[in-house]
C-alpha cells in the first residue's frame, strides 16, 4: 500500500491558548526545519533483535527557523520575545508564531527551546536562528 498525503504538523495537535497574546509575525529567511518527536526508547538485544519501549503517545513538534539578513529592528523582535518576561521569557513561556510556507499559513502555540545568538555582519545585518517547540494552534 502507497500512502502519500499532504499532512503537517496542524494535523497532529488541538488547540491551545498562549501563555502572551503577543504574535511573532516574521518570516522565516532560510531552510526551514520542522522535526517532531515521540517519547520512545529501543532496546537492542545481544541477538540484534529490537524492542521498543513507549513511555508516551504524545507527539512532540518543533520548528527549526532561521531568519537570514535581518534589520536591527526584526532581530530585536526576536531578543525582545525571547528576554521579555511577559513574552516568552527565555524558554519558560508560550506566545503564538505566524508560520507560513508555500500558501499554507497557521498560527501556532509555541516556546522557545533553544538558547539565543545573533550573528552581526558588516554592523548591520542580523542573523538569528532559533528552535521553536510548538505546544498546539491557535483557533
Amino acid at each position: 500500500m502507497v500512502l502519500i498525503s499532504a499532512k503537517e504538523i496542524y494535523d497532529y495537535i488541538s488547540a491551545a491558548t498562549a501563555d502572551s497574546t503577543s504574535l511573532l509575525n516574521l518570516t522565516a529567511r532560510g531552510i526551514v526545519r520542522e522535526s517532531g518527536s515521540i517519547n520512545q526508547i529501543v532496546h537492542l538485544g545481544d541477538d540484534g533483535s529490537e524492542e521498543v519501549v513507549e513511555l508516551s503517545t504524545a507527539k512532540e513538534f518543533y520548528i527549526d527557523v532561521p531568519w537570514g539578513a535581518m534589520t536591527e529592528d526584526e532581530a530585536g523582535t526576536v531578543i525582545d520575545f525571547w528576554g521579555s518576561a511577559t513574552i516568552g521569557n527565555g524558554k519558560m513561556r508560550t506566545f503564538k508564531y505566524k508560520h507560513a510556507y508555500g500558501a499554507t499559513t497557521h498560527t501556532y502555540v509555541a516556546r522557545f527551546d533553544s538558547d539565543l545568538a545573533r550573528d552581526i555582519r558588516d554592523g548591520n545585518i542580523h542573523n538569528m536562528s532559533v528552535r521553536l517547540k510548538v505546544t498546539g494552534y491557535v483557533t
